[in-house]
C-alpha cells in the first residue's frame, strides 16, 4: 500500500516522506500492530510504500491505512490516504518494476536500487522482516541487477537531472561555454 508520482502530487508526497533516521520507528509501529506479521517501508521523494504480510488482509489494511493517516499532519485527511492497494502477486511484481527502475519517474533511475536495499536492510535491523519479506526483497534486488546488466536500462540518463542535461544537449546542441538557471526545489 503506498502513494507515488504516478498519482499523487509533490506537495502530498512530502508529507508522507519518512527521514532514513525514522524508518527503524516507523516500523516498530507497524509491528506494534496485531495483524502485521512483517513490514517494511520504502519512502523516498517519489514513493512511500508499505510492504506487509498480514494475518487478516482486510484488518491489515486497514491498520496500514491508519499508519499513513497518522505518518504526518496534513489540513486535507483524503490526502493521506495511500492511493494503491497491491496484494498477492501484484506486490511482487510492483515491487521487481521498482527495483528495476521500471516505476521510476526517468525510466532505469539507478538510485532505486539503493532504496530498494536500505529498506530492506532497515526492516532486517527492526526484525520486521521474516521469511516472506525476505525472500521478496531478495528476488526484487536479483531482478533489478539482472535488468542492469542484462538489458541496455543502465546505459539510458538515470536521473532526472541527466534527463535534462541530454535534453538540453539535444535542443541547443553542445553545452559548452553556456550559462544554466536551475528555479525550484
Amino acid at each position: 500500500m503506498g502513494i507515488s508520482y504516478h498519482n499523487c502530487p509533490i506537495f502530498v508526497r512530502e508529507k508522507f516522506v519518512i527521514p532514513d533516521s525514522c524508518i527503524g520507528h516507523a516500523l516498530h509501529g507497524l509491528a506494534r500492530m496485531p495483524h502485521i506479521i512483517e513490514a517494511s517501508i520504502l519512502s523516498t521523494c517519489n514513493r512511500t510504500e508499505v510492504y506487509a504480510v498480514v494475518s487478516d488482509v482486510q484488518a491489515g489494511m486497514k491498520e496500514i491505512e491508519s499508519f499513513f493517516l497518522s505518518a504526518q499532519s496534513v489540513n486535507d485527511h483524503e490526502a493521506l490516504k495511500p492511493n494503491f492497494r497491491l496484494l498477492r502477486d501484484d506486490v511482487a511484481l510492483h515491487l521487481f518494476r521498482v527495483a528495476s527502475g521500471l516505476e521510476s519517474m526517468v525510466l532505469g533511475e539507478g538510485q532505486i536500487m539503493s532504496q530498494v536495499k536500505s529498506a530492506f536492510k532497515h526492516a532486517l535491523e527492526t526484525g520486521t522482516a521474516g521469511p516472506i519479506l525476505g525472500q521478496l526483497f531478495q528476488l526484487a534486488l536479483t531482478c533489478g541487477k539482472r535488468v542492469r546488466s542484462e538489458t541496455s536500462m543502465g546505459k539510458r540518463a538515470v536521473s532526472v537531472s541527466s534527463a535534462a542535461v541530454e535534453l538540453a544537449k539535444e535542443i541547443i546542441g553542445s553545452l559548452k561555454d553556456k550559462a544554466t538557471l536551475i528555479v525550484g526545489a
